[in-house]
């Protein structure tokens, strides 16, 4: 399976060179820049691959990201960066390397997504018995790896008393969803709500169907879509493309708390 670049996760330094962005004009520069300001202390080979999986999840994989572009580097989440908190940008970014990295991607979607609704942790060794299911190779370190990662993005901890345990989190922020949802549906338009149910956004943020349903309630209240349910169909219309969500992001409450919303 493709996406074992998982291994490097690097999610302190992303939110960095994500704020960076706007400096440069090219990804090149940037590119450059993480080799020699940004990254810990490795060799120069080992910086510069790390350069180039961060690149490419955060822009060479988003399909807002056009090299040709006079400013290349201009993309929805850059210019989301400056009305996100760190811990909003980190949840956003979270959704940028789950769209890059098909393990990821996978571990979301096939592992995860079905417990939502029933479990508040996971073990070490279904997540095992999972990447075994998969033939991935080296089940026990791709484990080892996607735990980081999701440790990384406080998305998940270790239970007390039980190492082969870990808890969800809740760790879910309003911003980030308003931002990856706009990125991911695109088009200002009337959804279903069963394509929110189904997407990346949903499965990214570890939602359960109750968290979910708040957190539309949530974006509704703000403003950011409209929300109607009529005859047996919940629909919701995006008000804004993924370019112009950014503004947007600034007034909304960073977990949705003060609409009711727990995390």
């Amino acid at each position: 399976m493709e996406g074992k670049d998982i291994s490097v996760v690097l999610a302190d330094e992303a939110i960095q060179v994500v704020r960076e962005a706007s400096e440069f004009d090219s990804l090149e520069a940037l590119k450059q820049h993480v080799v020699e300001d940004l990254l810990p202390q490795n060799s120069k080979q080992v910086r510069k691959r790390y350069a180039a999986i961060l690149a490419k999840r955060l822009f060479v994989d988003d399909p807002y990201f056009d090299e040709a572009n006079e400013d290349p580097l201009s993309t929805p989440l850059v210019g989301s960066a400056k009305n996100l908190s760190d811990d909003s940008l980190r949840s956003a970014i979270f959704y940028h390397y789950a769209l890059s990295n098909k393990v990821l991607s996978t571990v979301l979607e096939e592992f995860f997504a079905p417990k939502l609704n029933d479990v508040n942790s996971i073990t070490k060794s279904e997540l095992e018995n999972f990447f075994e299911t998969k033939e991935v190779g080296n089940e026990e370190r791709t484990t080892k790896d996607i735990l980081r990662c999701f440790t990384q993005f406080n998305l998940i901890e270790k239970a007390d008393g039980d190492e082969d345990r870990y808890l969800l989190t809740g760790n879910r922020s309003l911003p980030a969803f308003v931002y990856s949802l706009h990125h991911e549906l695109g088009d200002p338009q009337m959804y279903f709500v069963e394509d929110i149910q189904n997407s990346l956004t949903r499965r990214a943020g570890l939602f359960d169907d109750e968290a979910l349903q708040e957190f539309i309630y949530d974006g509704w209240n703000a403003d950011v879509w409209e929300y109607s349910f009529i005859s047996d169909m919940e629909q919701v219309k995006l008000r804004y493309n993924p370019e112009d969500i950014s503004s947007e992001l600034a007034g909304l409450s960073e977990s949705g708390a003060e609409n009711g919303v727990s995390t």
